[in-house]
């Protein structure tokens, strides 16, 4: 009987770990953005492309919004539910700060997320996609 209690308990806590949430296996991973608010992005394949990483263990992400970097706290979930925190970044002077803006604009408005096909999906309070990263 024991042995049957320790199990159960062995798989309550894995079923219940936080590494069970999806950011942990998004951990580390440059995710790119390819899509805003339905528009294609060009990406380069360097450094300055608008991008994320998570860090599942402090609940921070950052990257690059295209010129600046950008970092902040965001909670997630078991939903599908996900919001980004009080999101900071540097302030250097940007050819197009327009875009950086709509990104940073777009990642404070996410409130849920998809996973397709390796692409992150964000979507907004009504559900609408606003952001593809890959």
């Amino acid at each position: 009987m024991k042995g049957l209690t320790y199990t159960i308990a062995f798989i309550w806590l894995i079923a219940c770990s936080p590494k069970s949430f999806p950011d942990s296996n998004w951990e580390g991973k440059k995710w790119v953005l390819i899509e805003l608010n339905g528009n294609p992005v060009q990406v380069s394949g360097t450094d300055k492309d608008a991008h994320i990483q998570f860090d599942a263990e402090s609940k921070q992400i950052s990257g690059n919004g295209g010129c600046n970097r950008i970092f902040g706290p965001y909670e997630i979930e078991k939903n599908e539910q996900l919001q980004f925190g009080n999101l900071g970044s540097t302030m250097m002077a940007c050819p197009d700060s327009r875009f950086e803006n709509a990104f940073l604009e777009a990642i404070r408005a996410v409130r849920s997320y998809a996973y397709e096909e390796g692409q992150l999906i964000l979507k907004n309070g009504a559900g609408t996609e606003i952001i593809r990263l890959q």
